[in-house]
């Protein structure tokens, strides 16, 4: 198993995953961790095919969201944080008044993996319900 560091970025400990998995009670969470497989081309030529209005942009997964008004954009957002914070997978994105504009990618995966294709059909999906 993996090992991991412990008790913050500077000066922790090394352990193996499994006894941080243990000592934190989150069984799971270092597994969650463990880097995702980058996707082929043709797998996100794939995804993209049932992600309506999502694109390849600077290999990331890309889509701009337009909403009647701030408050439907911002709720969006505030709506979306709570699924994005329990996959643990964070996009980055932008609101600037009705806008709110989306790009995923894997960063220790240095591309789009499957994460990114799940989290998008979450923001579809809440989109949606915003509309």
């Amino acid at each position: 198993m993996d090992e991991v560091v412990t008790g913050g970025t500077l000066g922790g400990e090394r352990q193996s995953a499994e006894k941080a998995e243990k000592e934190c009670g989150h069984v799971g969470i270092v597994k969650a961790m463990e880097k995702a497989r980058k996707l082929t081309a043709e797998e996100i030529a794939a995804a993209l095919a049932g992600l309506a209005g999502w694109s390849e942009r600077d290999g990331k997964l890309h889509r701009e969201y337009r909403f009647p008004d701030f408050v439907h954009a911002f709720g969006f957002m505030a709506a979306s944080a709570v699924a994005i914070e329990a996959t643990n997978h964070h996009p980055e994105w932008s609101n600037v008044w009705n806008r709110v504009v989306v790009d995923l990618w894997t960063h220790d995966s240095v591309g789009i993996t499957q994460k990114d294709v799940d989290l998008a059909a979450k923001l579809e999906a809440l989109a949606r319900r915003m509309a």
